[in-house]
């Protein structure tokens, strides 16, 4: 065996044995994706502020890729984070919404046509 086989081998047995380390955090965080994800996606869809604490849990799966990558010297893509870095970080602002195109016609309590209409429908 090669010498750059063989340091290949201990890199992925280091990067092994973070993950395995680890896998109690990665499996609470798959588990949060998960029972979040379906709710998180439909607020998402329909801009809702309620979708801004799912930058926590993204921050937080990042931290830990960060560290397991680290045991064995390894970095996340360097797009991987530009991406995680222009959806995180953000304050809940309404002006957001209307720059997404979401703004709808409000009434003096400062609530939407659109919020009449689904507390209407149901």
């Amino acid at each position: 065996m090669t010498d750059y086989l063989q340091k290949d081998l201990q890199r992925d047995q280091v990067l092994l044995d973070a993950i395995k380390t680890h896998l109690p955090e990665l499996e609470s965080l798959l588990f949060q994706f998960r029972s979040d994800y379906e709710d998180r996606m439909y607020r998402f869809y329909y801009q809702s502020f309620k979708v801004y604490p799912l930058q926590e849990s993204t921050v937080k799966a990042i931290d830990l890729f960060a560290r397991i990558g680290a045991a064995s010297e390894s970095k996340l893509c360097h797009w991987f984070e530009e991406i995680v870095a222009e959806g995180t970080g953000s304050a809940f602002d309404v002006d957001h919404k209307r720059e997404l195109g979401g703004s709808h016609e409000t009434d003096s309590r400062g609530v939407s046509s659109r919020e009449i209409l689904h507390r209407n429908d149901g």
